[in-house]
């Protein structure tokens, strides 16, 4: 049980990198805008790597001012050094799984060259 959770497919997700080995993802991370006026929260990740996992639901595709929204929040997070894979309903298991193992390699690498 995770507080965090927003809806069942965060938790599909989250249970899905933990049961892969993966440490348990922190939730519903606080992210501020580079100019510091919005304040995002990731669905889950690492802050140490800053590696975050998002599951865009339906709304993400259909409601034009969501999308919009979902545009300039992405440029944002990215801009503050965040890496994030964003999941949805037809990414399966394994192709997560896969994302993140690539993901979280770079970040590694990343880190030590740093």
């Amino acid at each position: 049980m995770d507080p965090g959770a927003a809806s069942p497919r965060e938790t599909w997700l989250r249970l899905l990198v933990i049961r892969a080995g993966y440490p348990r993802p922190r939730t519903q991370i606080p992210v501020r805008s580079p100019d510091g006026r919005r304040q995002y929260y990731l669905d889950m990740g690492w802050e140490d790597l800053m590696l975050a996992l998002e599951y865009d639901g339906e709304q993400h595709r259909n409601d034009p001012d969501v999308y919009a929204d979902d545009i300039k929040r992405s440029e944002d997070i990215a801009e503050v050094g965040w890496t994030r894979l964003r999941v949805v309903k037809a990414n399966t298991s394994a192709e997560v799984l896969r994302r993140l193992e690539r993901a979280w390699r770079s970040k590694l690498l990343t880190d030590r060259e740093i």
